[in-house]
């Protein structure tokens, strides 16, 4: 296989990650550890109602079966092998050296973020954008050529591409062409909060989204199609153009304090995920409650099914495996039937 950057050399790099592994494990690590293969993570972004549950290859077995309440599984013992957001044999190392040299000089900005007092501020301007850019543009870049959820025109995939590959005598106004809105999200309290953040893509065109923990990228492949639209809050109407960022070499990035934040992710989560998830459910029960009575639910069983099985955090949909909730409906039902 031919690497997907230069088009020249064998795609013989392993473990390259599509979404910047710096940014987003602390958000995958159950804990908010920044130890690289630790902790269990939940994935958000598949389009099945059940959120996918995982596993990295160095977290303990006692944290594993403390969380499922069971023992791993082979299946998902072999899928611990696989790296989360990264691929096999899609690039060379060489061009892995490109995307190092640019991520290793946004680890020089990130300070101005995470390490920084944001509370009187409702952006940050890097004077000079070029080098943020680029690092926003590769994770775009590198997860159209990963992941078929991100889709881009033929012309800009190539345009990127060449962009990337040629960073170095790019000019500036190549590498603002592409019209990017950066949200970053405030993060405050234990490093564990961070695991209250996403890490994933939407399916969405125009704009182009991406989560990276506390980061949201928004690309747009044209400035005619720049046009506000309300992203369950993300975005506000009256100031969605300032951070648009095509012109002049500073990058402004729009800043989300972390009340806002919390409530951003719960609203995207409650009418992306949750809603979906727990209509699913429920129609699970009814199906299975048709089987043993021969007859549906009453809407009183319905809700007394509601308020006893999907309680708590699980009755928002978030880490409910599938297996756990077949379980717990034969359960009620078999408790009902009096089993």
């Amino acid at each position: 296989m031919i690497c997907a950057l230069c088009k020249l050399r064998e795609a013989n790099k392993k473990n390259t990650h599509y979404l910047t592994d710096g940014i987003i494990r602390s958000c995958l690590n159950q804990d908010g550890s920044k130890e690289r293969e630790k902790g269990l993570y939940f994935d958000l972004s598949n389009d099945s109602p059940f959120v996918k549950f995982s596993f990295q290859r160095n977290t303990s077995v006692e944290q594993i079966e403390d969380t499922l309440g069971r023992e791993s599984s082979d299946q998902e013992q072999e899928e611990a092998k696989r790296i989360p957001f990264s691929v096999d044999n899609v690039f060379c190392s060489i061009c892995e050296d490109i995307f190092t040299t640019i991520e290793s000089g946004f680890s020089d900005i990130l300070p101005l973020f995470r390490a920084a007092n944001l509370s009187q501020t409702d952006s940050v301007i890097l004077a000079d954008g070029t080098l943020a850019r680029l690092f926003f543009l590769i994770q775009v870049w590198r997860t159209s050529v990963c992941r078929e959820e991100v889709k881009l025109s033929e012309e800009t995939a190539e345009s990127l591409r060449l962009l990337i590959l040629n960073h170095a005598e790019a000019s500036p106004e190549a590498i603002r062409q592409f019209p990017l809105v950066i949200t970053y999200l405030e993060t405050l309290g234990e490093e564990a909060e961070y695991t209250t953040n996403l890490v994933g893509l939407t399916n969405s065109r125009s704009p182009n989204l991406l989560f990276m923990n506390d980061f949201v990228i928004q690309f747009y492949e044209r400035v005619e199609s720049v046009i506000w639209f309300d992203f369950y809050g993300l975005n506000e109407e009256g100031a969605y153009h300032e951070f648009v960022n095509t012109v002049g070499d500073e990058l402004i990035v729009h800043v989300f304090h972390n009340d806002k934040r919390k409530q951003f992710i719960h609203d995207l989560l409650h009418a992306e995920k949750v809603r979906p998830s727990v209509d699913a459910y429920i129609n699970l029960f009814v199906q299975g409650w048709k089987h043993v009575f021969g007859e549906l639910p009453s809407a009183q069983i319905q809700q007394e099914f509601v308020n006893e099985v999907l309680s708590g955090e699980r009755a928002l949909g978030l880490k409910y495996t599938k297996e756990q909730l077949l379980h717990s409906i034969m359960d009620f039902v078999n408790g009902r039937a009096g089993f």
